[in-house]
C-alpha cells in the first residue's frame, strides 16, 4: 500500500499546486482580457497542470525510489488477486487525496490585491 500511496501524494501535491497557481494567473491575465469565466480559467489551469504532470511524472517516481520504495515483487497471480487490487485502489485514493490537500498551500498565499490589479490592467485593453 505504501508503495502506491506515497508516489500518489507527490502527484496530488504537484497537480493541485500547479493547477491553483496557473489557474489564478490565467484568471488574472488572459481570463480578464478575454472575459473568461473563473471556471474556464480553472480548466485551463488544470490543462497546464496535466501537461506538467506528464512531464514531471518520472521525477516523482524517481524520488519515490530514492526513498526506498521499490516494487514489492509480487507475482502475476498475487497482483491479480482482488485483495491486492482493493489495497492498491484504496492506497492510491488516500495518497492522491492527501497530496491534493497539501497542494492547496498556494491558497494561503495568493494575493487578492494582485489578482484585482491584474484584472484592472487587462480589463481596459479590449480587443475591439
Amino acid at each position: 500500500g505504501l508503495n502506491v500511496a506515497i508516489p500518489m501524494v507527490g502527484f496530488g501535491f504537484m497537480d493541485n499546486f500547479i493547477m491553483i497557481l496557473a489557474g489564478d494567473m490565467i484568471d488574472a491575465s488572459i481570463g480578464a482580457r478575454f472575459g473568461l469565466s473563473m471556471m474556464a480559467s480553472a480548466a485551463l489551469g488544470n490543462l497546464c497542470s496535466d501537461v506538467m504532470g506528464i512531464s514531471l511524472g518520472d521525477v516523482v517516481e524517481t524520488m519515490a525510489k530514492k526513498l526506498g520504495l521499490e516494487a514489492p515483487g509480487l507475482s502475476e497471480e498475487q497482483l491479480a488477486m482482488p485483495r491486492t487490487k482493493v489495497c492498491a485502489l484504496l492506497s492510491s485514493s488516500l495518497g492522491i487525496s492527501v497530496g491534493c490537500v497539501l497542494g492547496m498551500v498556494p491558497l494561503l498565499f495568493l494575493e487578492d490585491d494582485f489578482t484585482r490589479e491584474m484584472r484592472e490592467v487587462f480589463a481596459f485593453r479590449s480587443l475591439w
